[in-house]
């Protein structure tokens, strides 16, 4: 069994609160950073836009993106439940969810992880990533059980078969 390991970048536009304060040119900024694997300079731009705007479910969703890509996996689930927190529309609620499972299925988390994917598929019954994902935590929570551990070479190999959602990382707000 393999898992399609997909990281959540789905940006919504959302041309409400945010552009009036500024936090929007950080989100873009950030976005911009993200889309050239600038991770690091990505993160301290949402981090800009949340100082202005500490309730941008969008700026805590990219911060944990961000986080996410430089293996920071605590931080970024951190940054994904206050963007569940904080977030008024399901894309993000779901996206986040999922990111979460991502987060929890790194550290072989099975349990966890299949919640937060449960999550995601109840917010967005027709998200297949998460339905793959559950099924792969799913059976690692099986061989786990079983005595197999959940963690062998091949499973490993498989597992990295990384296919980013990054393409739909999308400005907030478009000027």
């Amino acid at each position: 069994i393999t898992y399609c390991f997909i990281t959540t970048v789905a940006v919504l536009l959302s041309a409400s609160a945010f552009a009036q304060d500024g936090t929007n040119k950080y989100i873009r900024k950030g976005n911009d950073l993200y889309k050239k694997q600038q991770f690091s300079d990505a993160e301290a731009n949402y981090k800009k836009a949340l100082e202005q705007n500490e309730k941008s479910a969008v700026g805590s969703y990219n911060l944990g993106n961000s986080l996410y890509q430089q293996k920071r996996y605590d931080d970024a689930r951190a940054q994904y439940a206050n963007s569940l927190k904080t977030g008024d529309k399901n894309t993000i609620k779901s996206n986040a969810d999922y990111n979460i499972g991502n987060t929890f299925m790194e550290a072989k988390k099975w349990e966890e992880s299949i919640k937060s994917y449960k999550q995601a598929l109840k917010i967005n019954p027709a998200d297949e990533d998460a339905r793959y994902n559950l099924a792969y935590a799913q059976a690692m929570l099986k061989k786990q059980q079983q005595g197999g551990g959940g963690n062998d070479k091949k499973d490993n190999k498989d597992k990295n078969k990384d296919k980013n959602k990054n393409d739909k990382n999308k400005d907030q707000n478009k000027d």
